[in-house]
């Protein structure tokens, strides 16, 4: 069992026998593994248990969100190793994380947190990450924005959906996408769709986060668009609705 608390330490368990608060010797606890101080804790980690075993926790004090590995130490005792770190703070309205997976099939893991900067809950965003990290940062697959977070209210999971409940009393629900988008390349870039419901919203940006978007479409009922970036050479992500 993997845990962790305020004073920024994480813990490995065995759960079936505890060990007791400082009943190790020099008054430690008796536990299976303990690292840290990686700053403070104020929510619960998550576990993928697939490709070996990892744990996910953002020390929210602020700090960044982290992912261990669990594994066997050099004498072949249970221990934990922190392998990643967000580039970026989680502030305490942060979440605690969810796993979703296919079952321990490896690749179908994603770990869905609520990031905020701070207390307040200001411009949070519902982020997905990889269960796997890609050298000693996680790697982000999707992030939205939701408004204020709701305090360490981890997102829901559902028939293939996920909810967030937002600190201004409304729940957002996010799912596959409804829009069929085809894009196709000549003079310009050429985006056309289909599906879901007018008035469209189309944006582009220069990262998957669309943390700086262009809107190139707002409120319209066209289903296609010429995009004029090719000659410049760099690569676009766009986003509807």
């Amino acid at each position: 069992m993997f845990t962790a608390g305020k004073e920024g330490y994480v813990y490995l368990l065995d759960r079936d026998s505890l060990g007791g608060c400082k009943q190790a010797a020099n008054g430690r606890d008796n536990v299976v593994d303990r690292k840290g101080n990686y700053g403070g804790v104020w929510s619960h980690p998550a576990v993928w248990p697939g490709d070996g075993g990892y744990f996910y926790l953002p020390h929210n004090s602020p700090g960044p969100f982290r992912i261990y590995k669990y594994g066997l130490d050099g004498t072949g005792n249970p221990s934990i190793q922190l392998v990643a770190s967000s580039s970026d703070n989680f502030g305490l309205s942060s979440s605690a994380p969810v796993v979703t997976s296919d079952g321990t099939t490896s690749g179908s893991a994603l770990v869905w947190i609520v990031r905020a900067a701070d207390g307040t809950g200001g411009g949070a965003e519902l982020r997905a990450y990889d269960a796997l990290p890609q050298g000693s940062l996680p790697v982000l697959r999707f992030s939205s924005a939701i408004g204020t977070s709701s305090k360490f209210n981890p997102p829901g999971v559902g028939a293939g959906r996920i909810y967030v409940g937002a600190r201004d009393g409304h729940v957002l629900s996010f799912g596959p996408p409804v829009i069929n988008l085809l894009v196709t390349k000549s003079a310009d870039v050429h985006l056309a769709w289909s599906g879901g419901n007018a008035p469209y919203r189309l944006r582009r940006a220069a990262d998957a986060r669309f943390t700086s978007p262009v809107v190139l479409l707002d409120h319209s009922s066209a289903t296609s668009f010429d995009d004029p970036v090719l000659g410049d050479g760099n690569s676009y992500f766009y986003l509807l609705p």
